[in-house]
């Protein structure tokens, strides 16, 4: 999370507030952890600026096997003869 600030100025018993800009934040880099035999979808995340117009985000990152899983089953089929 970024927090980010304004000042303002009232009248004291008065509602009435005059407002300075926000401030900017900026949301740090990130490089997603190794993890041994996969690589990481996006394997960073670039630094962005946030500022009051900014809305929450959310970064998805998914990890693929660097080779194929090999899957072994085993299939068995009755077949039944009636006399």
């Amino acid at each position: 999370p970024v927090t980010l600030e304004r000042k303002y100025t009232s009248v004291a018993g008065s509602d009435e507030k005059k407002y300075g800009p926000w401030t900017v934040g900026r949301w740090e880099s990130f490089t997603a952890p190794e993890q041994e035999g996969y690589t990481a979808i996006p394997g960073t995340v670039d630094e962005v600026e946030v500022t009051s117009e900014s809305l929450d985000a959310v970064v998805d990152i998914y990890y693929r096997a660097d080779e194929p899983a090999i899957v072994e089953g085993k299939e068995e089929k009755t077949i039944t003869r009636t006399i």
